[in-house]
């Protein structure tokens, strides 16, 4: 749109600049005509040409001819010339301050993005050096180390150096490591895949011998530890559980008729000449946790009578034969117990009490 356009579609009234002084003026849109910087007021009826430059030397009021020179278009005092240059700026500052905030942002963000990989690279560069460690068991004689990461063993030495590790048939995950009495061997559960609980009981030298297999059982295996003589060894086994035992599990899912099926873990031996498995305690008896006597004869036991999901905070603590399983009840706490040992000498018991 061309400004001579504009002009005619603005008020009929503005003000007019003449010297020093400005004065309101009434303009006839209708009688504009010529050059875009002409100002046409209507005076007597008739059309006067009025030019936006005066002649201070004849008086602050009277206007000249209009110049023709380009300095004098250029130089253009109208009102509406005026608001005109005033728009053009305002709209060209507008922009240019639109311009560089965009950029300033896009700078900040582009460096976010480069700084943010660069912390992640550093946290996952250092990820590799650290290790989830399972287990950890010391020898009786505090010379050796047995630990599992991610469910593979390794024996070091417990003054630092290099160390072995122990695998079985298939790579199977490995847990549950236990020391023998005179540091000479280790015994662990290894899981079998699926998806009921099965598992192997092992042995292997501490020096490195080849491991070997001494029973395959069906259902859920936990905490083998050694006779004293290390003829034998016993494990806490629930046979034919469908599910990982513990108070902490989700409870296996109803089936047939309610509340027939009751799954007792119970202390079972293996003999490691012959292979033989036994369950020792009785089949209505829950055992949580044991340990050896000193001479091989007995365990001491956490047992309660009844499902072990719910029972394990009135468990009591009994003497059982290892041979006949027999259970002598010997405390009845007022707390939850856990964790039984035996002293050396056979003559202390040491317990937990949450």
């Amino acid at each position: 749109m061309s400004l001579h356009r504009v002009l005619q579609q603005m008020p009929s009234r503005g003000l007019l600049r003449s010297g020093s002084s400005e004065r309101s003026v009434s303009v006839d849109t209708g009688c504009m005509a010529g050059s875009p910087e002409v100002i046409q007021k209507r005076a007597s009826g008739k059309c006067r040409t009025w030019f936006p430059k005066a002649d201070k030397s004849q008086g602050p009021s009277r206007a000249v001819a209009p110049d023709s020179s380009a300095h004098s278009l250029r130089t253009s005092y109208t009102p509406f010339a005026m608001i005109a240059r005033t728009n053009l700026g305002s709209r060209c500052s507008v922009l240019c301050c639109t311009v560089v905030s965009v950029l300033i942002c896009a700078s900040l963000f582009a460096q976010d993005r480069t700084a943010e990989p660069s912390r992640a690279a550093a946290v996952l560069d250092s990820m590799p050096h650290a290790k989830k460690i399972g287990q950890v068991a010391l020898s009786p004689d505090g010379t050796q180390v047995a630990y599992i990461v991610n469910g593979e063993l390794a024996v070091i030495p417990a003054s630092g150096g290099s160390g072995h590790a122990i695998s079985v048939e298939g790579n199977l995950p490995l847990r549950d490591v236990a020391w023998s009495w005179d540091g000479k061997h280790i015994a662990f559960v290894a899981d079998l895949p699926g998806d009921v609980p099965a598992a192997q009981v092992w042995t292997a030298g501490a020096d490195g011998r080849a491991p070997v297999k001494h029973a395959e059982l069906k259902g859920y295996v936990q905490d083998p530890r050694f006779a004293p003589d290390g003829s034998k060894l016993a494990i806490l086994f629930i046979e034919g559980m469908p599910r990982v035992a513990g108070p902490l599990q989700p409870m296996t899912p109803l089936a047939g008729v309610v509340d027939q099926k009751i799954f007792e873990q119970r202390i079972a031996t293996v003999d490691l000449g012959t292979d033989h498995l036994m369950q020792v305690t009785p089949a209505d008896v829950y055992v949580y946790e044991y340990d050896w006597t000193p001479d091989g004869q007995a365990w001491a036991a956490i047992s309660a009578h009844g499902s072990g999901d719910s029972n394990w905070w009135v468990a009591r603590l009994y003497l059982v034969n290892a041979r006949t399983g027999e259970m002598r009840e010997i405390y009845k706490p007022k707390l939850q117990l856990a964790d039984p040992h035996v002293s050396p000498d056979g003559k202390m018991w040491r317990l937990s009490k949450d």
